[in-house]
C-alpha cells in the first residue's frame, strides 16, 4: 500500500462518533465499542482449557493520549494492555489501561475481576506473574472455583 494511500485511510478511519464520544467525558470513548466488540468475538469463536493467564503487555506507538513509557521494554513507547489468555497465546479478553489521576489507581485484584468476569466458576487455572499474585486474590479466586498459579516475590 502507498504511503498517501495508507494516511487518507487513516485519517477517514473512525469507531464513533465525535459528538457522542467527547459528551461522555471518558479518555477511551472512541474505541470502547471497538474493545466490546473485540471482547464479545474472542470468546464467542473460541472456549479456552483449563489453564488461562493475564499479563500486561505494550503495544508500540508513538501517537498522542495515553501513551505509556516502560524502561526495560524493547519498545519505550506504547498503549498498555491487560490481557487475559489461554497458554497457547489466544487472546480472551483486552482491558486497555487508561491513566487518569481521578480515577483510584489501577489494582491487580480490580484487573483480575474484569478480566475474569466469564470464567469465574468453571474450575479454570489462572497462572499469573508476581504483580497480580497475592493472597486475598487467591481467596477471591478460590471462592469462586478458580484455581491460582502464581509466581512470588519476597
Amino acid at each position: 500500500m502507498k504511503y498517501y494511500r495508507f494516511c487518507d485511510i487513516h485519517k477517514y478511519l473512525h469507531f464513533s462518533d465525535d459528538e457522542d464520544a467527547l459528551s461522555d467525558g471518558d479518555k477511551m470513548c472512541k474505541v470502547k465499542r471497538l474493545f466490546d466488540e473485540l471482547n464479545k468475538n474472542f470468546s464467542k469463536y473460541y472456549s479456552p482449557g483449563r489453564e488461562i493467564c493475564i499479563d500486561e503487555t505494550l503495544v508500540p506507538w508513538h501517537g498522542r493520549g495515553q501513551r505509556v513509557y516502560i524502561r526495560n521494554k524493547k519498545a519505550k513507547y506504547g498503549a498498555k494492555e491487560f490481557k487475559l489468555a489461554t497458554k497457547t497465546g489466544y487472546v480472551l479478553k483486552v482491558l486497555p489501561y487508561v491513566s487518569d489521576p481521578e480515577i483510584a489507581k489501577v489494582t491487580p485484584d480490580y484487573v483480575c475481576q474484569i478480566l475474569l468476569q466469564e470464567y469465574l466458576n468453571k474450575g479454570h487455572i489462572l497462572c499469573t506473574d508476581n504483580w497480580y499474585t497475592s493472597i486475598p486474590l487467591a481467596i477471591w479466586l478460590a471462592n469462586n472455583k478458580t484455581y491460582l498459579v502464581g509466581e512470588y516475590c519476597f
